[in-house]
């Protein structure tokens, strides 16, 4: 269950047939309850983690069947918030000087002028071996508050299992770019959706995990570098619908007018000076590199949750020019990745301040994916899925912090003194402002 005020609605996106295009989950708060929330993953996803895993293939089945019984906490397809209401319509604040025009008496007479709530978005990566479902809890709890949450899903080899549809597929489609002033869907007949998905379902062309040394860093930096642009394309592609522009979803059970509304809500919804970015492992790796390249002022903070360092271009270190926030698990961290995040941290971009360093303790590298919560906490312990702290308080503090780095870098509200504590690392039971550095591996170097 999200920590936050607000349901979340969610839905897939996926903008062009071929391997071009992005592939992503897009999280957003909305006002309708969530009943039965909407299933976890599909089988191929489960086998393409376990693959990556390098788990017994006689446990296919029995993991298809569990991960088939674990539900998303959210509202799928649904409006965004205040997309069919007037609860997001604000005032504008008023711009001219008092004068007889603008008397209390005639502003009664003249009408207000008025604006649609703007709401801030995170672009979110994954980790090696991830898909867009297994951080789907931070996600959710991220939107809960108030957050438009778009996690990519890579499809450069470095995700467990993802896929694509043959370029044939939109050629022998009469297409369906979304119509920007789309207000409502279509009813159509539930046997003819469900048919239609099937035939999609059955078109896609999976993709599987890469296998290759950790340590080849031209391989890893190649892949960063295409992570990167694809999560600079999914922000670009957000900004488009905000603005109105057209935009296609082939993703399947997504696609055709009936479902253009779920697009065109998002546009003028987006705060565009309040974009952020983050990531974990790999993805906060991808989030960096992301960062440095896009064009100046795109992001306005930079989250990195256990960032692998590795694959990250060394001249790019001393280039980041955002504040940025090394949020770290107590069980990963090596000596010779901390050096290399320390570099970044030495960056000309970087004022006073605009640093923060956090470590969370009783927490391993998959503190923020879903992987604690597959079982219950003692067998995800045994399973080395999680460490001392219980998975939900680990996914629910880093969300937070999340929170407060991004509410104390924005300005918009004064944190309190208890929030300061806890994300200056104030709090020794909880976190400390350091990195917590091992002697290095042989797999890392």
């Amino acid at each position: 269950q999200p920590s936050g005020a607000h349901n979340v609605g969610a839905f897939d996106l996926l903008t062009e047939c071929g391997t071009s295009g992005v592939l992503a989950r897009i999280y957003y708060p909305t006002e309708t309850p969530v009943e039965n929330g909407h299933r976890y993953t599909e089988p191929e996803y489960v086998h393409g983690l376990l693959d990556f895993l390098h788990w017994s293939r006689w446990l296919r089945g029995f993991f298809a069947w569990a991960a088939s019984r674990l539900r998303l906490c959210c509202a799928w397809h649904a409006p965004l918030i205040g997309a069919d209401d007037n609860n997001d319509w604000v005032k504008l604040e008023q711009s001219e000087p008092a004068d007889a025009a603008t008397s209390p008496s005639n502003q009664e007479q003249q009408p207000q002028k008025q604006q649609k709530q703007r709401l801030p978005m995170i672009i979110f990566s994954h980790g090696l071996g991830g898909q867009r479902h297994v951080y789907s809890a931070i996600c959710l709890d991220l939107a809960s508050h108030g957050f438009i949450v778009a996690s990519v899903e890579h499809r450069d080899g470095s995700g467990s299992c993802s896929f694509f549809l043959p370029e044939a597929v939109s050629a022998s489609y009469d297409g369906d770019s979304v119509d920007a002033e789309a207000t409502a869907t279509t009813v159509i007949d539930k046997a003819d959706l469900k048919r239609l998905r099937k035939q999609q379902e059955e078109q896609r062309v999976w993709l599987h995990y890469e296998k290759h040394v950790l340590s080849d860093y031209p391989y890893r930096n190649k892949q960063v570098r295409h992570r990167a642009a694809e999560a600079i394309q999914l922000t670009d592609t957000m900004l488009r619908l905000h603005r109105g522009q057209a935009v296609s979803n082939w993703m399947p059970g997504c696609t055709g007018k009936q479902f253009d509304w779920l697009l065109a809500q998002f546009k003028d919804r987006i705060d565009t000076n309040r974009i952020h970015i983050m990531g974990h492992s790999f993805g906060a790796a991808t989030a960096l590199t992301a960062a440095i390249t896009a064009p100046e002022g795109l992001y306005q903070t930079c989250s990195l949750h256990d960032v692998w360092m590795h694959p990250v271009d060394p001249e790019l270190y001393r280039k980041l020019k955002v504040p940025v926030l090394f949020l770290n698990n107590e069980h990963f961290h090596w000596v010779t990745n901390v050096a290399r995040a320390r570099e970044v941290l030495e960056s000309p971009g970087l004022s006073m301040g605009m640093s923060t360093v956090l470590t969370i303790r009783g927490t391993n590298h998959a503190a923020q994916s879903d992987s604690g919560l597959y079982a219950a906490f003692w067998l995800s312990k045994r399973m080395g899925l999680t460490h001392a702290l219980e998975p939900r308080e680990a996914l629910q503090l880093s969300s937070r912090v999340t929170q407060l780095f991004i509410a104390r870098h924005e300005g918009r509200r004064r944190l309190t003194e208890d929030e300061n504590e806890l994300l200056n690392g104030d709090r020794p039971d909880i976190c400390f402002p350091e990195f917590a550095p091992v002697p290095d591996e042989p797999r890392h170097t």
